[in-house]
């Protein structure tokens, strides 16, 4: 069930504090202020914003850039301001001696910029901590158990063969296992195994000679087993790959059940077959839990294909880089890309600061860490494809079309600038900068217009496994509407339409954050927190 989204109509307070204005008189009217530069969806290189305008009122007017006083001459005026990385809000207010007060507020996205066209990867990272190792260790297990040891087994055979007039050779024919556990735990640079395997029973298929006469028989030994070894994972060529030395193996409780043996052979069998099966097993876990290691890995950092984000093909490549393993832990980094079709001429403000944080003493479960450039990516590859922009007839609107003049039969919504996220503000921050939004009639002419930026934050949506948007702050803008409305909006009715116009926005936004590829989520972890860190999101984790 997606979030409800209402929207607080923020209005900003003047940026200094002013002496209480004289009375107005009958004919006393605002300024009128109008920007020039820069214009609505404009990218700005190097943080520096330089915003030019005119203004106009019947006496003194001062005008004000995000708190910087603009110079003002002959009905123009010129502002230098600075602006983080990012999408910023410039904020201009034009006031006169009796106090009124006019605001125009529009976005930049400042750079430096890369491409949304998939060359530019992005890290993101899982961290393990000694319990999400051991909570791997169980995972591990079970798939382990779901193996066919059997068939598995008998490709190892013979386990034993001796020619001559007094031989034999063994083969395995079946096995069975009862519970299988695996502990891992982290040292400095690798990862202890201990594998434990209860009630083995192996069935054994025996030729054998005595004074050169052969016969066969059959055999079971049932055992318990256990087996101590260490792992050691690399990253290279976009794949995690796992050492594995031999383990050596103890088996406790060796029983035989053989009948019918001569007793020279039960003696030779007695002495051979339980050296046999500690090397059959110890080649059975050596040969198969390998590859468990590396698929286990390799999907804590990458979820099923997404063939389409909001209608969007999407290509998205997740390729392991490092891993490193103390003894606190474990943290694997991955660069990722994402292209989404028709979208690959998107800009997104890029940071390239991401550092992956180590993994601390006292690390919990799993943390995941995704670098803003790698959703920022996302994001201005689906808005470059328009992804956000809807045209909406009025039946479809609900509740917002009761709030529209008659006159208007559709909604136009078109974002001028990439939805951005912040990592450098707390709570952490997703900015939208300049939603348009048209109102038209039948005909198709306009009816009204409005310009919408805001600041929203991100949170966990509760009972979910995604991020979602949380209450925004808006600064809303009514920038045109017809003459001859039979209803002329106010600021109430501004309010009420920017509500409703903005949770068709972030149900997108929310469905596009929703498909990010967090690390782990895939085996039913859950999200229990989040924060930023050096130009990246970080998400502690509940492993099953």
């Amino acid at each position: 069930m997606r979030w409800m989204i209402w929207l607080a109509l923020a209005g900003c307070p003047h940026p200094q504090a002013q002496p209480d204005p004289p009375p107005r008189g009958p004919g006393d009217v605002e300024p009128t202020l109008e920007i020039e530069t820069p214009v609505r969806g404009t990218f700005v290189d190097d943080g520096i914003v330089v915003v030019r305008g005119r203004v106009r009122d019947d006496g003194i007017v001062k005008v004000i850039v995000n708190q910087t006083p603009a110079v003002v001459s002959d009905g123009t005026f010129t502002a230098t301001v600075s602006v983080p990385r990012g999408l910023a809000l410039l904020e201009t207010h034009a006031i006169d001696t009796t106090g009124h007060d006019v605001r125009d507020v529009r976005a930049v996205l400042a750079g430096p910029f890369a491409l949304a066209d998939g060359r530019t990867a992005a890290p993101l990272g899982v961290r393990l901590g000694r319990h999400g190792i051991a909570a791997l260790g169980k995972t591990l297990a079970a798939s382990a158990k779901a193996l066919d040891l059997e068939q598995a087994a008998r490709a190892l055979n013979p386990i034993y063969e001796e020619t001559g007039c007094v031989g034999a050779r063994v083969d395995i024919s079946r096995v069975t296992v009862g519970a299988i556990d695996v502990d891992l735990a982290p040292k400095q640079s690798a990862i202890e195994v201990l594998v434990r395997i209860d009630q083995v029973e192996i069935k054994l298929e025996v030729n054998y000679r005595v004074a050169c006469l052969g016969s066969s028989t059959s055999m079971s030994v049932r055992t318990r087993a256990r087996a101590k070894t260490e792992l050691r994972v690399v990253a290279g060529n976009g794949r995690l790959r796992t050492a594995f030395p031999r383990p050596d193996v103890t088996l406790d409780d060796f029983q035989f059940e053989m009948r019918g043996i001569p007793g020279v052979v039960e003696s030779l069998l007695r002495k051979v077959t339980r050296p046999a099966v500690e090397v059959a097993l110890a080649q059975l876990i050596q040969s198969k839990l390998p590859p468990l290691v590396d698929a286990q890995l390799t999907q804590l950092l990458q979820r099923p294909a997404l063939p389409q984000v909001l209608g969007r093909d999407l290509d998205l490549v997740v390729s392991p880089t490092s891993i490193d393993v103390t003894q606190t832990g474990l943290a694997i980094v991955a660069n990722t890309t994402f292209a989404v079709r028709g979208g690959t001429t998107g800009r997104y403000a890029a940071t390239r600061s991401a550092a992956v944080p180590a993994v601390p003493a006292s690390a919990g479960d799993a943390s995941v860490w995704v670098a803003a450039d790698a959703i920022n990516q996302l994001l201005s590859g689906l808005w470059a494809a328009k992804a956000f922009d809807r045209s909406l007839p009025r039946d479809q609107l609900g509740p917002l079309a009761m709030l529209l003049d008659e006159r208007v039969a559709t909604v136009e919504l078109a974002l001028s600038l990439p939805p951005t996220i912040h990592t450098h503000t707390s709570p952490l921050e997703l900015a939208v900068g300049d939603l348009l939004i048209t109102a038209r009639d039948a005909a198709g002419a306009e009816v009204q217009r409005f310009a919408v930026s805001l600041r929203t934050g991100l949170a966990i949506k509760p009972g979910e496994r995604t991020l979602g948007t949380t209450e925004a702050t808006v600064y809303a803008q009514l920038l045109a509407q017809h003459g001859t409305l039979a209803r002329p909006l106010d600021a109430a009715s501004v309010e009420s339409i920017v509500k409703g116009a903005w949770s068709l926005v972030a149900s997108n936004i929310d469905d596009a954050l929703a498909k990010l590829p967090l690390p782990g989520l895939s085996k039913g972890a859950q999200l229990k927190s989040l924060a930023a860190s050096e130009g990246a999101i970080v998400l502690d984790l509940d492993l099953p």
